[in-house]
């Protein structure tokens, strides 16, 4: 937990609140470290703040909008906002469907969480 704690402090210290697209990835990161840490209030606000700093210029841009939708459905999941966490996924899928392959691994993720959320409602 310690270097979870340590990494989270050493990437908040080294970079500006602004909403340039390269910085997408470091609070992705945040938010994974948060999320490391059952810290779920401060993991959302990374990963939001990264939605908001996205810039869907290439593939990989995709892949990690598409991650950290799921990753946010998922916390939602947990939170018991159960249908505000299969929009979420929901945004992620179409998203992968309009922009990957059929056959990207990221599918697998956003389709299994889909499934379990499913299940939750029956």
């Amino acid at each position: 937990m310690k270097e979870l704690d340590r990494a989270r402090d050493l990437y908040e210290m080294n970079i500006p609140r602004n909403s340039d697209s390269k910085y997408m990835y470091v609070y992705n990161q945040l938010g994974s470290i948060c999320l490391s840490l059952n810290d779920y209030k401060s993991a959302l606000l990374y990963y939001n703040f990264a939605l908001q700093t996205k810039s869907s210029e290439s593939l990989n841009d995709y892949v990690t909008i598409s991650n950290i939708n799921n990753k946010i459905g998922r916390i939602l999941f947990e939170q018991e906002k159960f249908d505000e966490a299969l929009e979420k996924c929901q945004d992620a899928l179409s998203m992968q469907l309009e922009h990957l392959s059929s056959t990207h691994p990221s599918l697998v993720t956003t389709y299994d969480l889909l499934g379990m959320f499913y299940q939750q409602d029956h």
